[in-house]
């Protein structure tokens, strides 16, 4: 909808408040405002109004509420500071209460403590409003209010939790806040300029593992492809999937980013698996087939998986296995979390065995169960108890797995090692919403508004994380999914990382014409993200394609966070159409040729996946098909001049001969050496090009009924990959350059 005047303009102010914005631009320039339904909608999810129906004096009366709310506490939930600065908070005292002294204490997050007394009085004026605008002044109840700069001591980098109350001891309302004291930066490494190969792990093959790829793969591509150069191996979201619906295989619409997807234990890695019965495990036959597939086959290979799971598990604790202490340790130390993920995997499990549908969502179970901290669950845990450690179990079998892959990283001499991906939601129906529901929006799902590559826009599905409440949980439900990413990561990507700044909401059942934009609140997101970072040594790239906000790049650029440039998109837009010059890469960025979204080298080169699109009804006519073949042929003479003018081409190549090049494996190396001239700190091959393969892994816009997304895998077995001709020459290739 564009611009309209018949949205009541209290309505506008009060989403505007609460963070939704009162337009944006497309693709096109043409600015649009949300309906007044979609307001209406999104304040009600949000909580701020009652009923999506609210008249006049309601909708007046939310806005009142929410312009007063910052002075109805006497300190803001949390507060993000810079380290090795002064820092200060603001405190909000009862203006006839000045003289009435009140106490501190600060509790560190090491376990030490502080506190003081002061006189409110004695406290400059703060001249902020939880740091959005000058107001000092206020009211709480009719009673007149002042905020007060409160100077805090030296804190050092981390979580640390303050109180105050009345000298005697009395409270004040709302008087405790979390304080964040972050760097500036996250990791980096400015004298880094490496390569790895990249890939979706389950399409990995071996002759060992049991139909998709697992930990033990990982490891093992990483020991084969260390002696070629490579300090770095990308691979697919690891996240925790559904294990009652095995065919939702999106690693970007997971269950949990928490978790990991249990899928991926290697089986024969898991302690008890050479004493266990040949009779409990797949027989040789079974796994023959299984290996030979040309797509990987997820309800088969879940079914194997799990029963051989259960019976080692059964078989650990017959045997009283000493790594169960190792476990026992280990689910201690993970907490209340992998309590939740443990308990919702078990419900699951009852919930689909029971009159239910196999599928039935868990905001429709029976009983309570919906609710996390019912009484109902209280009762189940203790019902659950065995399968509640199963699946506990497997998630440390899991963890200790991707450990090990990344030692094996290390060892074999890569600096960097494992570069994770971060999905930007997770699924509505799974456990991370369930678990944490005061922090995930009902009703609401996250998306794209149209533009020139969707005309319709994008619905995910995806739940979106709430602003307001992560403020009010000091943005723990953020820190814990970095650590849970980023603990076995040399590298992460943060899948769509615009969502720090803003994420498109589209209310259930609405077209995405209808959603708005929402934003989040962008440096106390980096600010976590610096901190986590720093910790566990990690570098971080931001997944920028799409419609990016104006000075967002360069927001994560001040913050170390890396871009990410891929060759399919690096052109001179507003010029001759031509791609940009390997020399003329952003340092601060990771590049390559695509991703798993996009089409491979050969078929971008063969025009494949425009053929794929209009077979499969996806192109809106021939017209348009047309035009995007003319354009393509035009791209590829694009870079072959752009090769050739920094000295990439293979010899004997005419840039002038477009439809005489094929892309086989010289110019595949080539493109790679074109992209390894560059000064980016971080560049990634993707194994789908370098083994040959045409198809490529995800086709955005289809299901599984239309394309085999996430189940193609690779035609080279893992054994002999880092041998192929295609690896060897494009490593060489990328090694002359890095």
């Amino acid at each position: 909808m564009t611009d309209t005047d018949h949205t009541p303009s209290a309505l506008i102010d009060l989403g505007v408040a609460c963070g939704i914005a009162d337009h944006y631009w497309d693709a096109r320039g043409e600015r649009h405002r949300p309906p007044g339904a979609t307001l209406r909608h999104l304040l009600h999810a949000m909580g701020v109004l009652e009923r999506r129906d609210a008249d006049e004096a309601a909708i007046a009366a939310a806005l009142r509420a929410e312009r007063d709310a910052p002075w109805q506490r006497t300190v803001a939930p949390v507060h993000v500071l810079p380290a090795g600065a002064p820092a200060g908070i603001g405190v909000v005292i009862a203006t006839d209460a000045l003289e009435q002294p009140l106490r501190w204490k600060l509790l560190d997050e090491d376990g030490g403590s502080r506190e003081g007394d002061i006189v409110p009085a004695a406290l400059q004026p703060a001249g902020e409003r939880d740091g959005a605008d000058a107001a000092s002044h206020g009211s709480r109840e009719g009673v007149a209010v002042e905020r007060r700069r409160l100077e805090l001591p030296s804190l050092a980098e981390g979580y640390h939790a303050l109180t105050l109350s009345r000298a005697d001891g009395t409270p004040l309302p709302r008087a405790s806040a979390r304080l964040i004291v972050a760097p500036v930066r996250c990791h980096d490494r400015p004298d880094l300029r490496t390569w790895g190969p990249a890939t979706q792990l389950y399409a990995l093959r071996s002759a060992r593992n049991h139909g998709m790829g697992d930990f033990s793969d990982l490891a093992a591509l990483c020991r084969q492809f260390a002696p070629l150069g490579a300090e770095v191996v990308g691979i697919n979201p690891l996240h925790a999937l559904f294990a009652h619906d095995p065919e939702q295989a999106s690693p970007y619409s997971p269950s949990s980013r928490l978790f990991l997807n249990p899928q991926y234990i290697a089986l024969d890695a898991v302690p008890g698996f050479d004493d266990l019965d040949p009779s409990l495990r797949a027989s040789d036959d079974e796994l023959r087939a299984l290996r030979a597939a040309e797509f990987v086959d997820w309800t088969r290979v879940a079914a194997l998986s799990s029963s051989t799971l259960e019976a080692l598990h059964a078989h650990a604790f017959d045997t009283a296995d000493p790594s169960l202490q190792t476990f026992a340790r280990w689910r201690g130390d993970a907490g209340e979390p992998l309590e939740r993920f443990a308990l919702f995997e078990a419900l699951r499990e009852r919930n689909a065995a029971s009159e239910h549908e196999p599928t039935c969502a868990w905001w429709d179970w029976p009983d309570g169960l919906d609710r996390p901290d019912s009484p109902a669950c209280a009762r189940a845990a203790t019902e659950l108890a065995d399968r509640i450690t199963h699946h506990a179990w497997l998630q440390w079998l899991a963890a200790g797995q991707l450990d090990a892959a990344a030692t094996a990283a290390r060892d074999a001499g890569m600096s960097v090692g494992l570069y994770q991906d971060l999905a930007v939601g997770t699924a509505a129906g799974g456990s991370d919403a369930w678990a944490a529901q005061s922090a995930y929006l009902r009703g609401v799902g996250v998306g794209a508004p149209p533009d020139d590559f969707s005309a319709n826009g994008q619905g995910w599905g995806l739940p979106p994380l709430d602003p307001r409440a992560l403020r009010e949980q000091g943005y723990e439900p953020f820190a814990q999914m970095l650590r849970a990413n980023m603990r076995a990561a040399g590298a992460i990507r943060i899948d769509h990382v615009m969502g720090l700044a803003r994420l498109f909401w589209i209310p259930d059942g609405c077209s995405p014409t209808e959603g708005a934009y929402i934003t989040y609140p962008l440096d106390d997101m980096l600010a976590v993200l610096a901190l986590e970072s720093r910790r566990a040594r990690c570098l971080v790239i931001g997944e920028d394609l799409g419609t990016v906000p104006e000075g967002f790049r360069e927001r994560l650029r001040d913050a170390g966070v890396l871009s990410y440039k891929l060759m399919y998109f690096e052109k001179d837009y507003e010029g001759d159409q031509g791609f940009v010059a390997s020399r003329d890469y952003s340092a601060i960025s990771l590049v390559g040729a695509n991703t798993h979204d996009l089409p491979t080298l050969r078929g971008w080169w063969d025009g494949d996946d425009l053929t794929l699109r209009d077979e499969l009804g996806l192109m809106p006519s021939p017209a348009f098909l047309d035009a995007q073949r003319d354009e393509r042929r035009a791209d590829k003479g694009r870079l072959l001049r752009t090769m050739n003018h920094v000295g990439a081409l293979p010899a004997g190549t005419d840039p002038d001969r477009t439809d005489e090049v094929r892309m086989d494996e010289a110019l595949v190396a080539a493109v790679h050496a074109f992209l390894a001239m560059s000064p980016s700190r971080v560049l990634v091959a993707n194994l789908e090009d370098l083994v040959g393969q045409h198809e490529q892994m995800n086709l955005p816009g289809t299901d599984r009924d239309v394309y085999p997304n996430w189940r193609r895998r690779l035609p080279v077995d893992l054994e002999g990959i880092a041998a192929s001709p295609g690896v060897v020459r494009t490593a060489n290739a990328i090694g002359e350059h890095r």
